[in-house]
C-alpha cells in the first residue's frame, strides 16, 4: 500500500493525552480547536436528526466515553493490517501523521467507502471524535444507530485538506435515541489524493442510563453498496424453526451446494474460545462456529478466519469433504446467549488452498448449549 515511510510511534504520550479526554470532556466540553473543528459551511449542513426535545431529567445518566468494540467496513485494504477492526479500541497508530497499517484503510484511495464501528453500551449520544492519521479530513457524512436499528445524520461536509493527526469532533444535541453505533462515510474522489485517509480510533461519548442493547439489526452498508445475495443477508427463517439443539444451514458454490436441516454437535471449546462442530448426518459437511466467552444478545460481526492465529473468535471455518472453507467475513445475529445461544449467521468463505473457490453460508441454530453437556 505504497508503504514507504515509517514514523516512531508515541504511544505512552498518546495513551496518556487519551486516558484524559474523556475526563476533560466531563469537566469542560469547551471549544474545539480550528484544527478540530468540522468547517464551518459543513457545520451549517449538518443534520441532526435528534428531535428538539430535551432528554427527560431522569435519564439524564452517567457521562461516558466508549471506545469501539467491534468493526465492519465496505472494503479493507487488507486483513489483519489495515483492515476495519484496527479502529476499535483507544487510537494506538501514532502521535504524528502517517500510514500505518494499525489503522483502517479502504481498498480504493479514490472512492467513496463507509466504516461502521459498534459499541457496548447504548448512550444518549453528545459526542462523536473521529482520529484520522493519514490525509484527513474527506469524511462526507457522519451517522449514529439507535437501538432501534435507525440511522441518524448527525455531520455532512465536504473533503478538505487539514491539519495531520486531525480529529474530527461532531457535537450532537438534544438527541432523545439511544446510540449503539456509529458509521462513517469518506469520499476520497474528489481531492485526488495520493494516499488513503485512514482512520484509527472513533469515539462515542453520551449519557448512560442502563440497558441492554435489543432488536439490533446488522450492520449494512446503504443499499446501493450492499454485498452481493447470500454473502450477508441473514437467513429469512426464525432460529425457532430449528428444533430445540439443533441447526438448520444452507452452503452454495464451489460444487458444493447443500442444505443441512438436521445433524451432529461436536464441542472444541478452549479456554479463551468456543468452538462448537455443526455437522452434517453423512459428515461431509462440518461447520465450525468460533465463538469468544463473552457473548450477549444482538449481532456480532465476524472477522477473517486467520490459520496461524491461537484464537479466532469471532468467526466460522466449514469442511466440505477434504477442503476447508474458512471465512472472509461474514455475521452472527444473537437472540439468546446464556448456557445457551440461538441466533443465525451469514458467511463467505474461500477454499484454504484454492481461493478462486468460494461458498456462502447462511444458516440458524436453536437452544444450541455453548459447552457438552
Amino acid at each position: 500500500m505504497k508503504r514507504n515511510t515509517r514514523y516512531t510511534l508515541g504511544i505512552v504520550i498518546l495513551t496518556a493525552a487519551i486516558s484524559m479526554s474523556c475526563m476533560l470532556f466531563q469537566a469542560d466540553r469547551g471549544e474545539p480547536s480550528a484544527a478540530d473543528t468540522p468547517p464551518e459551511s459543513a457545520q451549517e449542513e449538518s443534520e441532526s436528526s435528534a428531535s428538539d426535545t430535551e432528554v427527560p431529567e431522569e435519564e439524564v445518566g452517567e457521562l461516558i466515553c466508549q471506545w469501539a468494540v467491534s468493526a465492519t467496513a465496505g472494503s479493507e485494504y487488507g486483513n489483519p493490517d489495515w483492515a476495519a477492526f484496527q479502529a476499535t479500541g483507544q487510537p494506538d497508530t501514532t502521535d504524528e501523521c502517517g500510514d500505518f497499517r494499525t489503522a483502517w484503510a479502504s481498498a480504493d484511495r479514490t472512492g467513496v467507502d463507509w466504516l461502521e464501528l459498534m459499541y457496548e453500551k447504548p448512550v444518549y449520544p453528545e459526542q462523536v471524535n473521529i482520529y484520522h492519521n493519514n490525509l484527513p479530513n474527506q469524511i462526507v457524512e457522519v451517522e449514529v444507530l439507535d437501538t432501534g436499528g435507525t440511522y441518524h445524520t448527525v455531520y455532512t461536509g465536504e473533503p478538505e485538506v487539514t491539519n495531520c493527526p486531525h480529529t474530527l469532533i461532531v457535537d450532537i444535541t438534544n438527541a432523545d435515541y439511544q446510540a449503539v453505533g456509529v458509521r462513517v462515510t469518506v469520499d476520497q474522489s474528489i481531492l485526488d489524493p495520493t494516499s488513503w485517509d485512514e482512520i484509527d480510533a472513533v469515539e462515542l461519548v453520551g449519557r448512560y442510563v442502563g440497558g441492554e442493547v435489543a432488536d439490533l439489526p446488522p450492520a449494512q452498508a446503504p443499499a446501493d453498496e450492499q454485498a452481493p445475495a447470500g454473502d450477508y443477508d441473514l437467513p429469512d427463517m426464525s432460529p425457532s424453526e430449528a428444533a430445540p439443539g439443533n441447526f438448520y444451514y444452507e452452503v452454495v458454490g464451489a460444487d458444493a451446494d447443500r442444505t443441512i436441516e438436521q445433524g451432529i454437535l461436536q464441542y472444541q471449546n478452549t479456554s479463551d474460545e468456543y468452538v462448537i462442530g455443526l455437522i452434517s448426518e453423512d459428515t461431509r459437511y462440518s461447520l465450525s462456529l468460533i465463538l469468544p466467552m463473552d457473548l450477549n444478545s444482538g449481532p456480532l460481526p465476524m472477522v477473517p478466519y486467520e490459520s496461524g492465529s491461537f484464537n479466532k473468535a469471532p468467526t466460522t471455518a466449514i469442511y466440505i469433504g477434504v477442503h476447508l472453507f474458512v471465512a472472509d467475513g461474514g455475521l452472527f445475529m444473537f437472540e439468546d446467549a446464556g448456557d445457551t445461544i440461538t441466533g443465525s449467521f451469514t458467511f463467505v468463505a474461500h477454499d484454504k488452498d484454492d481461493p478462486s473457490q468460494v461458498v456462502a453460508v447462511t444458516g440458524v441454530f436453536n437452544l444450541i448449549p455453548l459447552a457438552e453437556e
